[in-house]
């Protein structure tokens, strides 16, 4: 899917990326082009979240420090919720 990005090739008609309309930034992170592009008081990040796999070593990283920063007291539900405004996570 990365592949079909970067060489602008539509993605496969089964992928998971489709509906969230996937588009690399400046840095070759893959980034959600949602509803929220309209908005105008948000950041960037909240505009266009970065698109993770839900089964990857990075992912993993990302959820654990979260849940870290909130001193291991933050379950499930709340670092998720923590990680929703910039992420997505598949």
């Amino acid at each position: 899917e990365y592949k079909c990005l970067t060489t602008r090739k539509p993605l496969a008609q089964d992928s998971k990326l489709l509906p969230l309309n996937p588009v690399l930034d400046e840095d070759g992170v893959i980034r959600s082009y949602g509803r929220l592009v309209q908005t105008k008081f948000v950041s960037h990040d909240v505009q266009y979240p970065i698109i993770l796999p839900r089964k990857n070593w990075v992912t993993k990283l990302i959820v654990k420090q979260s849940h870290e920063e909130g001193h291991h007291v933050a379950g499930t539900n709340q670092t998720l919720a923590t990680l929703s405004p910039k992420h997505w996570i598949l």
